[in-house]
């Protein structure tokens, strides 16, 4: 159902995943966009930061590139290996 659009997101990451680096951007994902305000269930780009930004002096991470929707999830711990025991 989201398979073309998923194809043509990866493109444009691929293209930008250089750019979202210099904004501390820590991993970046495709899938589809969760936050509130975007009703529309589009494939955007994901991008997973420790902190905003703007809250480390640097510019904000753009919410569209190329057309495609971008989304920012904060994890203030970043990431770590988990044990697959913790899985459930």
């Amino acid at each position: 159902m989201y398979q073309e659009e998923a194809e043509h997101v990866k493109k444009v990451l691929a293209r930008n995943a250089q750019l979202l680096t210099k904004h501390g951007v820590k991993q970046m994902a495709v899938g589809l966009i969760t936050k509130k305000e975007d009703k529309t269930k589009r494939v955007g780009i994901i991008c997973y930061v420790t902190k905003l930004p703007e809250a480390q002096g640097l510019e904000p991470i753009p919410l569209e590139i190329e057309g495609v929707p971008v989304e920012v999830i904060v994890i203030p711990e970043g990431f770590k290996p988990r044990p697959f025991s913790s899985f459930g």
